[in-house]
């Protein structure tokens, strides 16, 4: 028969060969083939060989000893070529690893800056624009103290890719301050830069004219509830409640689960100091963990226009059966606006998972 089975390519003669797991296996190839072979083939296998590239043994035509054994010593130089590489590239790649002490002092000092400017961005969506600046012109400052540094040592060349990343990290700040500086007037001018398209904003000024504009309102809402409170109308306080608990579990975008737990707990406060029976936990004989499941419920709503924004469709669907089942037992006027929000939820899921169908997406953003 021609040898087509169990063919792998060799590097030791550059072609396709067949190969043995063992000689006895290549031998019996010999011994039952070779006639068929040579009937139509002038090539006709004589004897077997073991492959060190292979790690199993080929079966060839030639019988020259001399040329068996000069291909035997290309074998070894290939291998030996093959070994040279691989000790250089190790050679290199300790070399690379070995850095002198002055490129572990400006490591160390880049790390120290990019944790400042972390803080900084965190300080920023956080609404504290006073730390963000403070924070801000401390990495300005340290960043041209590394960059003398760099010059001292005579490292600018091997460094230069990671100031230029510190350079782009300092620009992408004082943009984001430049545009809260202009756009943080009034509420007008916050409107009109979050009207703009996505491609148009700066992410991180985005988010603080948003959660400012949202923290804004909120409290504005919350004080006039305090001084409903103090006056004892009732129905008044339920209406006013009913509209801040609306507002607040309305999607702002991101960054806001924090405050959207704290104005839900200030608001189930403010019942409770009013001695409204139909939402104060003693007066009602709920559960000690009613404050808590709502808070969960809403925890996981977030979740769920984090997942919607990113078009996580499958996610969606599980964080809204996981609030449903967190979802208290009662029926009263919060835990019906949270079923109220996860059916409206399960509406839009539905919607944006058609759209998304229809245009050709994944369930996992485009």
């Amino acid at each position: 028969m021609k040898p087509t089975n169990n063919r792998m390519f060799c590097i030791g003669c550059g072609r396709a060969k067949m190969l043995f797991e063992s000689q006895s296996k290549a031998d019996n190839f010999i011994k039952f083939n070779k006639d068929e072979i040579a009937s139509s083939s002038v090539k006709t296998p004589s004897r077997s060989y073991y492959c060190t590239f292979c790690c199993g043994w080929h079966v060839t035509s030639i019988e020259d000893e001399e040329f068996a054994a000069s291909r035997d010593k290309q074998d070894e130089d290939t291998w030996e070529f093959i070994e040279s590489l691989r000790k250089k590239k190790a050679a290199n790649k300790k070399v690379k690893s070995e850095k002198t002490l002055e490129e572990i002092e400006l490591d160390e000092m880049m790390r120290a800056i990019n944790h400042l400017a972390g803080e900084c961005s965190e300080k920023f969506i956080m609404l504290d624009l006073a730390g963000a600046h403070r924070l801000f012109n401390e990495v300005k400052s340290r960043v041209a103290a590394i960059e003398e540094k760099i010059k001292e040592y005579g490292l600018l060349y091997v460094q230069y890719d990671k100031i230029l990343k510190l350079r782009g990290r300092i620009n992408s700040l004082q943009s984001s301050f430049d545009i809260v500086d202009s756009y943080d007037i009034d509420l007008a001018s916050r409107k009109a830069y979050l009207s703009l398209p996505r491609w148009k904003r700066d992410t991180r000024a985005y988010t603080y004219l948003r959660k400012k504009e949202f923290v804004e309102e909120a409290e504005s809402m919350l004080a006039k509830l305090k001084e409903v409170k103090e006056t004892g109308n009732v129905e008044e306080l339920h209406k006013l409640g009913e509209e801040f608990r609306a507002y607040v579990c309305a999607p702002h975008g991101s960054n806001i689960k924090e405050l959207r737990k704290k104005y839900i707990a200030q608001l189930l406060e403010i019942y409770r100091e009013a001695g409204v029976g139909r939402i104060v936990i003693s007066a009602t004989g709920k559960k000690p963990s009613y404050n808590e499941q709502c808070l969960s419920v809403i925890s996981q709503l977030e979740k769920v226009y984090e997942a919607l924004d990113n078009r996580d469709y499958n996610k969606c669907s599980i964080l809204l059966k996981m609030a449903e089942c967190l979802l208290p037992d009662i029926d009263d006027e919060v835990t019906m606006f949270l079923w109220s929000q996860i059916q409206g939820l399960r509406k839009r899921l539905d919607v944006e998972r058609n759209e998304a169908e229809q245009l050709g997406l994944d369930s996992y953003g485009d």
